[in-house]
């Protein structure tokens, strides 16, 4: 069976650990009752955006966290290494900024 994984990315505080720091969370499906794995196959991430901003900034990030960082609007330095990491990241940008020129030039309604 190939890998599932499912990625939730929010801006909001959901987990409250031990270790106030993690950010970046793995979960698996358990049977209720029997505590039994449905799959090893299947995982669900979840990246709390808050907690990515109070991180330390490093050199090698996982690509979960350059998404994460590119959606906490990075600029300058930091968006060119999670750039050349991600690649896909900086064509997302590239879009995004076509896009909002086009708004920019459009006229009103």
């Amino acid at each position: 069976m190939m890998m599932k994984i499912n990625r939730k990315i929010v801006d909001f505080n959901i987990f409250e650990w031990r270790d106030g720091t993690k950010f970046h969370s793995v979960f698996r499906v358990l049977e209720v009752d029997e505590g039994v794995l449905f799959s090893d196959a299947l995982e669900i991430h979840v990246l709390e955006l808050p907690k990515l901003k109070r991180q330390p900034f490093k050199d090698n990030w996982t690509p979960i966290e350059c998404w994460g960082l590119y959606l906490n609007n990075l600029e300058g330095e930091a968006m060119k290494m999670i750039t050349a990491q991600e690649p896909m990241i900086g064509q997302s940008a590239d879009s995004r900024g076509r896009v909002r020129q086009k708004r920019r030039r459009a006229p009103s309604l």
